[in-house]
């Protein structure tokens, strides 16, 4: 929150007084990355779960939006609100590998995409999201 601070200097003899006030906002920064859980394929979709970020960066946080990439920078995202920990994304092409990041949004701006961008499966094949691992694990 925000702090004001107010004195007041009594003038001896009757003369002008003065007064000073100080309003105190505490510094917010961005939050810090989102950590990617799992990515399941389903047709034409895959349901992203995330975890939130260590740091909030001071402020709530509002909404996540996961983007997936494929080869040919084709681009599909999703938005939940701060609260959620899933997202699905929908209007994939099918037997497509994908790339997948998951940034935090607050009133001070957009956190960094997630630690690694993750492989999506294609459809028909799902994959526990580990750090280090671009590739599904069947």
């Amino acid at each position: 929150g925000t702090a004001t601070i107010s004195v007041f200097n009594p003038a001896p003899g009757g003369g002008t007084s003065s007064a000073l006030a100080l309003t105190i906002t505490p510094k917010i920064t961005v939050p810090g990355a989102p950590t990617i859980g799992t990515a399941v394929g389903g047709d034409a979709s895959a349901s992203v779960n995330f975890s939130a970020p260590a740091s909030d960066g001071g402020a709530a946080i509002t909404s996540y939006t996961a983007t997936a990439v494929d080869a040919n920078n084709n681009v599909v995202t999703c938005t939940t609100d701060g609260s959620g920990r899933s997202c699905d994304l929908v209007g994939l092409t099918n037997n497509t590998n994908y790339l997948v990041s998951v940034t935090a949004s607050s009133a001070a701006g957009t956190s960094l995409p997630s630690s690694a961008d993750r492989l999506i499966p294609p459809f028909g094949m799902s994959a526990k999201i580990t750090p280090g691992n671009s590739s599904p694990k069947r």
